[in-house]
């Protein structure tokens, strides 16, 4: 097979970890004592390098998941996990945590909360951390019997966490106490792979030193859902955003200079395609802006070759690794991801509860329903005026609008008409479709209070000075 079309970047660093940050725009490397920060988007400019004085390799590094707070990143040396914010002023270094007593092997951001940390190791314990209060845990756990190699959170319960010990996986819920909700006996040797589904809430992969690469449902953990053998012990492998598919990454073997995808469609594993380019052992790889909309999908990696490359992963690859498609983008001509069905993404959850935080004073969460792909939100005035907006996950119908207004007859229809006009069919305009709501309540509340009209967008608007409750 012909090596695959990458940019290529190299300098002679011993680089141990790699992340890149939420908005995609920077890779973050990490060595001993120096930081990397490079921009992806203006790549002929020299890297930034930050030194930290620690005396031990990098083991983990990963950035927030939070676009938000996309500057800051979390990286174990030996027993502690170090906070640094990247975009500070004077000195990055943000927290130390430092209960663990043998080193940490894996961290994992909450992709709920930004200021959420969960880190595992040797001695057996998993905590979880608030990193504003970074004297101690908030909440810890404990296998007793073996050390903790991966964490990671899930992308769909905000409470529950899954980690991994020797062959074990063990699913704890942060709300029921130290004991585990579920416990998995998955492989015969050290499981060093741990990743939860994109679109599955219950579903988790786990890749072992004993070669294999199991799927397993939280609902029916006594038996795996699908398992495959690789060539090597698989060092890493992740979900592709997404998508009914597997990265991964192997050791010691001919393919250990590779990165494959596996297809999962069908209830039938079977190697879709292999990234070919690099000279020496995959390091590390991370996805660059894994969003549930983008067309485009990329992924960094790293290699004992001292390259970082950043891939592409072709609509034709990834409906070969079970994306399917919807339809041909006109002005391209590329065929365009399929959406999943079933449960939604977190991506979505995420961005309404960013939402929640930062319009709080006027948006409020009334439901939010999983099964139906649908949230919510009403948005208010302190003149008890107020509208609720449905946010929609687009299913397997390509007709379902992203946002709906389900505005009734009467005068506040013709204040929102331009409103639910400009953004039903768009859900990447969420907050701005939020404030324009916000605008148009507070322009009829002023007029109701002056029994006058307001005109918005060419339209003459009458409003009587009376309390209304409307339900949209």
């Amino acid at each position: 097979m012909a090596h695959d079309s990458s940019q290529q970047y190299s300098w002679g660093a011993a680089v141990t970890a790699l992340s890149v940050n939420a908005a995609g725009s920077s890779a973050v490397l990490a060595a001993r004592r120096k930081l990397f920060v490079l921009d992806l988007d203006q790549v002929q400019e020299p890297e930034r390098v930050l030194s930290h004085q620690s005396r031990w390799d990098v083991g983990v590094l990963q950035c927030c998941p939070d676009p938000h707070y996309s500057n800051f990143v979390a990286f174990t040396c030996n027993q502690n996990t170090l906070i640094w914010n990247l975009e500070a002023e004077h000195s990055p270094h943000h927290a130390t945590l430092q209960m663990h007593t043998r080193a940490v092997n894996d961290v994992s951001w909450s992709p709920f909360s930004p200021h959420l940390l969960a880190s595992c190791s040797s001695d057996t314990y998993v905590h979880l951390w608030d990193v504003r209060q970074p004297k101690k845990a908030s909440c810890s756990f404990c296998a007793w019997t073996a050390g903790a190699t991966q964490v990671v959170w899930s992308r769909f319960q905000e409470h529950c966490i899954a980690s991994a010990h020797e062959g074990e996986i063990r699913v704890w819920d942060r709300r029921k106490g130290t004991s585990p909700a579920v416990q998995i006996l998955a492989h015969s040797q050290s499981i060093l792979a741990l990743d939860w589904s994109w679109t599955q809430g219950s579903q988790l992969l786990s890749g072992s030193l004993d070669r294999s690469v199991k799927l397993w449902d939280l609902n029916h953990p006594n038996d795996s859902l699908m398992e495959f053998e690789t060539n090597g012990p698989v060092c890493k492998a992740q979900f592709v955003p997404y998508s009914s598919a597997v990265l991964l990454t192997q050791a010691g073997t001919t393919s250990s200079c590779d990165l494959q995808l596996w297809s999962l469609e069908e209830q039938e594993a079977r190697l879709a395609h292999s990234y070919r380019g690099h000279t020496g052992e995959i390091v590390d790889f991370s996805w660059v802006r894994p969003e549930p909309r983008a067309r485009k999908l990329q992924f960094a990696s790293w290699s004992k070759d001292t390259s970082l490359r950043v891939w592409p992963v072709p609509n034709s690859v990834r409906s070969m690794a079970g994306s399917g498609d919807r339809g041909v983008d006109q002005q391209s001509g590329e065929r365009e991801p399929a959406m999943p069905e079933g449960r939604p993404p977190e991506a979505l959850r995420v961005e309404i509860h960013q939402l929640l935080a930062e319009y709080g004073h006027f948006v409020m969460l009334l439901s939010e329903n999983l099964a139906n792909h649908e949230w919510f939100l009403r948005i208010d005035t302190d003149f008890d005026d107020f509208v609720t907006l449905r946010v929609r996950y687009p299913t397997a119908c390509k007709d379902d609008p992203l946002l709906t207004l389900d505005v009734p007859g009467g005068m506040i229809d013709d204040v929102l008409h331009q409103v639910k006009e400009k953004y039903a069919g768009s859900r990447e305009l969420l907050a701005e479709c939020v404030q324009a709501i916000h605008t148009c309540l507070l322009y009829t509340s002023d007029a109701a209070d002056e029994e006058d009209s307001v005109d918005l967008g060419g339209r003459r608007i009458i409003k009587k000075k009376k309390r209304l409750t409307r339900a949209i």
